[in-house]
C-alpha cells in the first residue's frame, strides 16, 4: 500500500502514515526495509508499506520511502534549558553571557532581544547567572543570562531538485548572517559586562581599603 507521512517524532522514532484506504498507520523507524533512508522520515515524504493489524492499532511495516526530495528551512523560534533541540538540526550555535540587570525580568527580555537582533532562531541551554555587587555598604544581586544563540533547521518536503539547493543556500547564507551579526552583539556585551564587573570590584577594592584602615586606627 502507498501512503504519506503525517507525523514522526524525531526524538522518539515513531509518527503515523495516512494510508491511501484513509487509514492511520502506526510508524515506527524499525520497519524501515532500508534503514539509510532515516534521514527522509519526515512530515510529506511518500511511502510504500505493508499494513498489518495489531492489538494496539494498525501498523506500516517493510515501510520503503519513495523518491523524495527535501529542503531545509528554520524551524519557529523556540527556547530551552536542554543542550540539543527535541525537533531540528543545529546548523550554528554560539555561546553569549550578557551583561548585567538589577531586575531578572529585564535581564531575561534583553537576552531575547539580543536574540533577536543575531538572527538566530533558537536559544539552548539557557540559563540565569546570579552574583552580587557592592558600592560602598551597600550590596545587591544582580543577574545575567548565558547560553548559545542557534540556528536550527528541519528538512520538509519539496516539488524538485532545484528548490532543494536552493534552500542549502538560504541556509548557508543565513548561517553566515548570523555570525556576523552575533560578533557585533557578542563583542557590545562584552564590553558593557567588562565595565560593569570593573566597577563592582573596583568599589569593593576601596572598601576593604577602607575597612583595613579603620581596622588599623581601632588598634591604636
Amino acid at each position: 500500500m502507498k501512503g504519506k507521512i503525517v507525523s514522526y517524532v524525531e526524538s522518539k522514532k515513531f509518527g503515523f502514515i495516512d494510508g491511501e484506504d484513509n487509514q492511520s498507520y502506526f510508524l515506527h523507524i524499525s520497519a524501515l526495509i532500508e534503514q539509510s533512508q532515516q534521514a527522509n522520515l519526515v512530515v510529506g515524504a511518500k511511502v510504500e508499506f505493508d499494513p498489518v493489524p495489531t492489538p494496539k492499532g494498525l501498523s506500516a511495516k517493510k515501510v520503503t520511502i519513495l523518491p523524495t526530495f527535501l529542503k531545509k528551512r528554520l524551524v519557529p523560534f523556540f527556547t530551552t534549558k536542554q543542550t540539543h533541540p527535541k525537533h531540528g538540526v543545529v546548523e550554528k550555535k554560539l555561546f553569549i553571557n550578557t551583561c548585567f540587570h538589577r531586575d531578572i525580568n529585564a535581564a531575561k527580555q534583553e537576552f531575547l532581544n539580543l536574540a533577536h537582533e543575531t538572527g538566530c532562531n533558537a536559544i539552548l541551554e539557557q540559563d540565569i547567572e546570579r552574583t552580587t555587587f557592592r558600592h560602598g555598604n551597600y550590596h545587591y544581586t544582580v543577574h545575567a543570562c548565558k547560553g548559545y544563540f542557534a540556528l536550527v533547521s528541519e528538512d520538509t518536503v519539496c516539488d524538485n531538485k532545484l528548490e532543494s539547493e536552493l534552500s542549502n543556500t538560504a541556509i548557508l547564507n543565513a548561517v553566515s548572517s548570523f555570525k556576523e551579526k552575533f560578533a557585533i552583539v557578542h563583542a557590545r556585551e562584552s564590553a558593557a559586562r567588562a565595565n560593569q564587573l570593573k566597577s563592582s570590584n573596583g568599589c569593593l577594592y576601596f572598601f576593604l581599603i577602607g575597612l583595613a584602615v579603620l581596622i588599623f586606627a581601632l588598634a591604636r
